[in-house]
């Protein structure tokens, strides 16, 4: 099955068994911005089946559109006052973290694991914030080198006195809310994989709760 990243995006985006909470709005209305941008810039590409998309290009029409958003509606963050947010915290692949002052976890997310697309974080987000709504990702700014590179940060609750769950915790707590273990750390159901799921990215809370902060999730198709 062909797709692209916009069609994932308002698959995700338009599910009518769910009622957007403000902040995932937010996430859909930012990320619907930049694909009228892009689409303006290239049309042919974005919105045809039977074209190749220019990648980079596509990326960086997004960057621009951002940008664009985020200096329109005072959501910038220039690269030189990122630690203003909260102390460095651990770092991983996708992302950079700093401890807020207001008990929550910004992550600068350095777009590696959507291969430079904007939209495909957003839509990302989105899909953690669907399965995973304890751990919802909120939207903070975007933050970069102004004309260059422009990065999404988004911030999750920080979970005071968290230990990391067990890989067992881990299998019976996804089996209690409908996915199938695959492999150690990886589900699917119907509709998602989701992947990475180790203790690195799980915790339990003080009161025993099992709490997702990261994973990779992407959708299920029929051929997968």
């Amino acid at each position: 099955m062909k797709t692209n990243r916009y069609d994932i995006f308002q698959s995700i985006s338009q599910r009518e068994d769910r009622t957007l909470s403000e902040e995932d709005a937010k996430l859909v209305s930012i990320a619907n911005d930049i694909i009228r941008t892009a689409r303006d810039g290239r049309k042919d590409e974005a919105e045809s089946s039977t074209c190749s998309v220019n990648v980079i290009e596509l990326n960086e029409i997004e960057q621009r559109a951002a940008e664009n958003w985020a200096k329109c509606h005072n959501c910038w963050i220039p690269i030189s006052k990122i630690f203003d947010i909260g102390v460095p915290g651990p770092s991983g692949s996708e992302s950079d973290t700093y401890i807020g002052a207001d008990g929550y976890v910004y992550k600068q997310n350095n777009l590696l694991h959507t291969a430079g697309s904007i939209v495909e974080a957003i839509t990302r987000f989105l899909m953690h914030n669907l399965i995973f709504p304890d751990t919802a990702y909120q939207f903070v700014a975007f933050t970069g080198f102004a004309g260059r590179s422009i990065y999404p940060v988004i911030r999750q609750q920080f979970i005071k006195g968290g230990t990391p769950a067990t890989q067992n915790e881990i299998d019976c707590y996804m089996s209690a809310i409908g996915f199938s273990k695959m492999d150690v750390g990886k589900f699917c159901n119907e509709e998602f994989i989701v992947s990475d799921l180790l203790p690195k990215n799980v915790f339990r809370d003080q009161t025993g709760d099992i709490l997702i902060i990261d994973a990779e999730i992407k959708k299920k198709y029929r051929e997968e």
